[in-house]
């Protein structure tokens, strides 16, 4: 063919692509993609040919190619085309290959879809906003709550009407102050247990179980009809105040460690607040039923109908937690859920367990929680009898000063944990320690001017403001007990809140051996015990608080080391949290669970001036290697 009839041919062979095309039905964006490429070839193969027929020409315009030269020719064009088309399949291929990645990541919520609020690493919420209630994050905060509230508000019902309750049961002092150490003593031993059943199944199944399980003792509280009954069924209902182990975990577990502390101390002091509501609402209860028919219900019936009340709320809240949408243990999903599709370790809870109790941090801070909250335990079960009998206040005049002490739960212990948070802000660790020394002490010095006060006004003042002090010294506690153990969170706070409920049994049995021993009046009996217990939390604060160290953060009186990086050893955050775990755990890779935790919490509790590093280079050392190929997949893209 001559160059002419060449080129004709290929405008044809184009017109005649062109015509197929429009009768083609459209096709997929890569599809279309990859024909567009092929046609780019075509022409390009007949423009090429074109040009180096009309070269040839300019050349030598006489020349005509013989049939060889032709062949040669066409030859070496089919075979250009040839590869030009295979880079163009390979091309479409990795169009179709992009396009079926992108709608896969389309179809997966980013964190941001995921999660209403911001988040870190660990997909633990960077805001604390009370007013909402969306999951995972603030759902678990208020199920959390109410539900040791309503364990709270059941333990202490009794208590509000303990002066209608002992006439009617002919209870003597020593069976109540009996029955106050009981209730305490099945709090303290059931929340040593509840932290490794946390850490092995989840604080949402351990809490509804343990709310669930110990309802009916409540409403047998009601029914009680001597002594021995009213102090087991006491007994029963003080476990399940253990349900703050379960609360505490869950929030550590949702929020970061940047407002734990406030968190912390908002949900357990919510939660404190039923004994308040108890103390306040059940009197107004009692009195409301027998207000309903005053000749036939005496207030010696009305009060076992009243206590019928709070154990509903009980297994109400025990249900919600198990069957609410959103409730989950953790931010991505409910502990059987995670195990289950292998995005965490199962938990080995007798090693925790071990872990936690070897730690000597977890044993001083039980014996100083000891001093608020069981000091709390032991006024809400006597200030309400104590202002009855020394300052001859009716019943539900007593129970309104009485619930006083409760109800400053509302803000008193969020506040504790959020000065606590503020000093870690500006002084990292050693800050959140001094705020607790300086409010427990104080705390303890008003409870031996409150021993000492005979007149009414200054002793509720000296009251409330005690309060006060106690319930911050409480939620700073609980800004440094996250920090203890990553792996072994939920022994740790289980053993110091076990503990802590002890210290009231040590405080309870104050007021027993004293009311035996020493009987004139129980007035004076009762201030005798108020000055031992503030001088004991003085004294204790005092000599244990000083002796709390962190490796990288110091302690009271001691500072932090001056050079501090992230090579493992046990004197940097990573090094101090995954000793917790043994060779063949770090050589499978459970520690890495807690290493996001251990960068974090070294943002937050150093000091300011050695926060000079970034996660994600502080996380260079503990990566998987499945975390590399995804980064550099990245950077070859």
């Amino acid at each position: 063919l001559s160059d002419d009839d060449d080129e004709k041919q290929a405008e044809e062979e184009a017109r005649a692509a062109k015509k197929k095309k429009a009768q083609m039905p459209p096709r997929s964006h890569s599809a279309s993609s990859g024909g567009a490429m092929r046609r780019i070839v075509n022409a390009s193969f007949f423009v090429s040919s074109s040009r180096r027929s009309a070269s040839d020409r300019k050349k030598n315009p006489h020349h005509r190619l013989t049939d060889e030269e032709r062949s040669d020719f066409a030859r070496a064009r089919w075979k250009r085309a040839y590869r030009r088309l295979a880079l163009v399949r390979q091309a479409d291929k990795h169009v179709q290959e992009k396009a079926k990645q992108k709608v896969e990541r389309d179809k997966e919520p980013s964190s941001a879809a995921k999660f209403r609020v911001p988040v870190d690493v660990q997909h633990m919420s960077l805001v604390f906003r009370v007013w909402r209630s969306d999951a995972p994050h603030h759902r678990a905060f208020w199920l959390a709550t109410l539900g040791y509230f309503s364990s709270f508000f059941s333990t202490f019902a009794v208590a509000a009407l303990l002066p209608i309750t002992r006439d009617a049961l002919n209870l003597t002092d020593v069976d109540i102050n009996t029955a106050n150490v009981a209730s305490v003593v099945g709090t303290a031993v059931m929340c040593t247990f509840l932290g490794p059943v946390c850490d092995q199944f989840g604080p949402r199944l351990s809490m509804a179980s343990l709310l669930l399980i110990t309802a009916p003792a409540s409403f047998a509280m009601a029914c009680t009809t001597n002594s021995a009954t009213f102090i087991v069924c006491r007994c029963i209902t003080g476990i399940s105040l253990a349900v703050v182990v379960g609360s505490t975990f869950w929030t550590s577990s949702m929020f970061s460690s940047c407002i734990v502390a406030l968190v912390n101390a908002t949900t357990a002091g919510w939660g404190n607040l039923g004994g308040g509501v108890s103390n306040f609402l059940m009197p107004f209860v009692e009195q409301g039923i027998v207000a309903i028919s005053p000749s036939t219900i005496t207030q010696y019936t009305a009060w076992r109908v009243a206590l019928f009340l709070p154990p509903v709320f009980q297994c109400l809240m025990g249900v919600l937690i198990l069957v609410l949408p959103g409730s989950q243990d953790l931010p991505d999903g409910t502990y059987h859920h995670l195990i289950t599709t292998g995005a965490k370790h199962r938990p080995n809870s007798l090693a925790a367990m071990r872990r936690g109790w070897q730690n000597y941090r977890t044993w001083l801070l039980a014996i100083l929680f000891g001093m608020s909250f069981g000091v709390e335990l032991t006024i809400s079960n006597v200030i309400a009898p104590y202002f009855y009998d020394a300052f001859g206040l009716s019943l539900a005049k007593a129970g309104v000063v009485g619930s006083s002490f409760g109800l400053l739960n509302i803000f008193a212990r969020s506040l504790g944990g959020f000065l606590s948070d503020q000093s870690a802000t500006r002084f990292g660790m050693r800050g959140r320690l001094w705020t607790l020394y300086l409010m427990q002490i104080s705390a303890g010095c008003l409870m031996i001017a409150f021993s000492r006060c005979t007149a009414l006004s200054p002793a509720i003042g000296l009251l409330m403001t005690m309060a006060l002090f106690v319930h911050t010294s409480k939620g700073a506690m609980f800004g440094i007990v996250p920090f203890v153990s990553k792996r072994a969170l939920g022994v740790v706070g289980g053993t110091v809140l076990g503990v802590g409920a002890l210290g009231s049994v040590v405080q309870q049995g104050i007021f027993l051996a004293i009311s035996a021993l020493a009987p004139p009046t129980v007035a004076s009996t009762d201030r005798l015990c108020l000055l031992i217990v503030g001088m004991m939390m003085v004294t204790v604060t005092l000599v244990l608080l000083p002796l709390v160290h962190f490796p990288a953060w110091g302690s009271l009186f001691r500072s932090a080391p001056s050079q501090l990086t992230f090579d493992r050893s046990l004197t940097d955050e990573i090094g101090y949290y995954i000793s917790d775990y043994d060779e063949d755990e770090v050589r499978r890779g459970v520690h890495l669970e807690v290493a996001a935790f251990a960068v974090t919490s070294a943002e937050t509790e150093r000091h300011p001036s050695q926060r000079s590093m970034r996660s994600e280079a502080s996380l260079v050392d503990v990566k998987t290697d499945h975390e590399d190929e995804d980064e550099e997949e990245e950077e070859e893209e």
